[in-house]
């Protein structure tokens, strides 16, 4: 997942993103790697924040995906500041 925040989102808000997404895989079952951060601001096109995530399975995924408490961190610390995402799902063989 790609992330660029939203105009004005405070360095505070995307610490806070960072903290939430620091919680899921100690509380949501079946993450294989899980490795996130702030872009270092090189090239200012560039989306504000990248998630890395593996999965033994799509249903490890979906697991994931529809937690309570991934969704719970999704709409408090992500959501406020989303400006836009981008997602790709894909199979490592």
């Amino acid at each position: 997942m790609m992330m660029t925040f939203m105009p004005g989102t405070t360095p505070d808000q995307a610490q806070g993103a960072l903290d939430g997404l620091a919680t899921m895989p100690g509380v949501v079952p079946g993450i294989l790697r899980y490795e996130f951060g702030l872009d270092l601001g090189i090239s200012p096109e560039n989306p504000d924040l990248v998630l890395v995530a593996d999965f033994a399975s799509e249903e490890d995924w979906r697991t994931y995906s529809n937690h309570p408490e991934h969704t719970a961190m999704s709409a408090k610390a992500i959501k406020p500041i989303l400006g836009d995402m981008t997602r790709v799902q894909y199979l490592v063989e």
